[in-house]
């Protein structure tokens, strides 16, 4: 089985017409030729929209010749075209994509039918030998799946803080699939993460460059063994193109790079203009606590930048998230939280 993908082109004002053209006047040639239409759209966004869109089903490609040849052949089809265009061609360009199942990527379940409902058609290219990589990307999204729905924490000082009131977070593409449950933290909780992350500065601080970017390092390395599983989360809770959502994993993971190998550069003393008679150093001190509030458009890049600078840096950290997309986050934190021994070995010894 083949299907057969065609996207037209249509003139400004002419799509009343060709929606007559298709409704009125080419059900019974289809029906006499042999051509399986199984579903048409109207694109309403993207390149030239509107398009008119419509898919249709061959057993093969000689199957495929053979309808196309008689319906060509068919002076019905003549008359049709020549009293529905009215003089002025409707259509002013049309494109074809052929696709075939992939038993590999198809769903456990098939979706229910949205009748009038909206869709998405998502072209994606992929670059020779690339077939692997997206294989890779089904597996992290059916594996994120099985988790659902992610129960939520705020957490204080690496520890739970209960809440009083939830809300849930649900995928955009399919409102009937929930992706986590999250507390919504109050001002008395924002006032204890502040006094929190002041407490634990002097430590941090002190910390030396060299150990504060290895830590940043080790996120990294995580980060990107388990890149998939994150962008993962971006298509569910955001509807991200895969696309988009690997390269917001891929921008958090070359922030946590720059950030740690920027401090082991600029870590000690750097050296100022010589003046006679004086020995001048510069050095790059942490300032205290920083407040990380991202917005939800990239939910895990901005939000690893924000926070892997300002700890390399030498500051603590108070995060709190966009409330459109919490899960990315939720799925950092738990690994940022897994380097907690170097942070406690600080605190300890402070």
């Amino acid at each position: 089985m083949i299907y057969e993908l065609r996207l037209y082109a249509v003139a400004p004002g002419r799509m009343a017409d060709v929606h007559d053209r298709f409704n009125h006047h080419f059900p019974a040639l289809f029906a006499k030729h042999g051509v399986d239409c199984v579903a048409r759209w109207v694109a309403l966004a993207g390149p030239d929209a509107p398009r008119f869109v419509y898919l249709m089903a061959y057993r093969d490609y000689a199957h495929r010749e053979s309808v196309w040849a008689s319906f060509y052949q068919d002076a019905e089809w003549w008359r049709i075209r020549a009293e529905t265009n009215a003089g002025h061609e409707m259509v002013e360009r049309h494109d074809l994509f052929f696709l075939k199942p992939n038993a590999a990527w198809a769903s456990d379940a098939a979706p229910d039918e949205v009748v009038g409902g909206l869709h998405e058609l998502v072209q994606q290219q992929l670059a020779p030998g690339q077939n692997a990589n997206a294989n890779a990307f089904r597996a992290a999204l059916a594996k994120v799946q099985k988790r659902l729905p992610l129960q939520g924490q705020n957490r204080i000082s690496g520890k739970p803080v209960s809440a009083a009131r939830h809300f849930t977070s649900l995928n955009p593409s399919d409102f009937k699939q929930v992706v986590g449950r999250f507390p919504e933290g109050t001002a008395a909780d924002a006032n204890k993460a502040v006094a929190a992350a002041t407490k634990a500065f002097p430590a941090w601080s002190a910390t030396s460059p060299e150990e504060r970017a290895a830590v940043i390092l080790r996120i990294s390395a995580i980060l990107r063994r388990r890149k998939h599983e994150f962008s993962a989360m971006m298509v569910l809770e955001e509807s991200k193109s895969w696309a988009e959502a690997d390269g917001d994993t891929a921008e958090a993971i070359d922030f946590c790079e720059f950030y740690a190998r920027t401090m082991q550069e600029i870590g000690g003393p750097q050296p100022l203009v010589p003046y006679p008679g004086e020995a001048n150093e510069l050095h790059h001190i942490p300032l205290g606590v920083v407040a990380v509030i991202p917005p939800w458009n990239f939910p895990l890049a901005i939000l690893t930048g924000m926070t892997s600078a300002a700890l390399a840096a030498g500051n603590t950290v108070v995060m709190k998230p966009a409330e459109q997309v919490r899960s990315p986050r939720q799925r950092a934190f738990s690994q940022i939280s897994k380097n907690r021994t170097s942070l406690q070995a600080r605190s300890d010894r402070a």
